[in-house]
């Protein structure tokens, strides 16, 4: 299983499953992913049972109808924190559930109305989540310049850190090793990414890419 796949969303509230974690036919799926499943089943070439779709659908349709309320009673009433909030709140339903379209749709729109520079970069993480999930090239190399202008402008350490370990991630998945070793180096003393792994898993990748990126003479030693 290709690692990236199998630990950047792991942790991540179980936001995704991954194809071959799931049995088939597939007798149920937490948090009524109804698109992942719909798309799942239409890659694997796999027939759905319409009954567990239909099912799943409503569940999202009820639950982004309360999500909608709240966004709207926030819009009338409340303020701009709040109304971020409950932008914020529909983007990760939307990432739970595997609509990754809608997901990046609502995170843009909850990244337009966010002013912190720190609750932005939090956003992008989402985003370059998203993208190393699917392998989506294209979003995760915009997203990772984005983060580093954004961390250029102020970014904290702490997010600076992260993000280099995100970037290692993707050299992984590009078997680039010895890039993603320097980045993991940097940050293995440092690491906070509880999002993407726990660090016993980093430390081993950690080793691992050393090993793959320098070869025998770091063995060796």
């Amino acid at each position: 299983m290709n690692i990236v796949k199998s630990h950047c969303l792991k942790n991540m509230e179980d936001v995704y499953l991954w194809p071959c974690r799931l049995p088939r036919p597939v007798p149920s799926l937490p948090r009524n992913m109804a698109p992942y499943y719909e798309a799942l089943c239409k890659s694997l070439d796999w027939q759905m049972d319409m009954d567990l779709l239909n099912k799943m659908k409503k569940a999202n349709e009820e639950e982004l109808k309360r999500l909608d309320e709240e966004l709207e009673d926030a819009e009338k009433n409340l303020g701009e924190s709040e109304i971020r909030d409950a932008m914020m709140a529909k983007a990760e339903y939307l990432c739970r559930i595997g609509d990754k379209e809608g997901a990046l749709t609502a995170f843009r729109k909850t990244y337009d109305k966010t002013v912190a520079l720190g609750h932005r970069l939090d956003i992008v993480f989402y985003l370059l989540r998203i993208g190393l999930f699917y392998m989506d090239n294209d979003l995760i190399t915009r997203n990772t310049e984005k983060a580093k202008s954004l961390i250029e402008e102020g970014g904290d350490w702490d997010r600076r850190n992260r993000l280099k370990v995100y970037q290692g991630l993707y050299c992984v998945a590009i078997r680039d090793f010895k890039q993603a070793a320097e980045l993991f180096l940097d940050t293995v003393s440092t690491f906070t990414s509880y999002e993407l792994m726990d660090y016993k898993t980093f430390v081993t990748y950690t080793v691992y890419v050393k090993a793959f990126g320098v070869g025998v003479e770091f063995i060796d030693q």
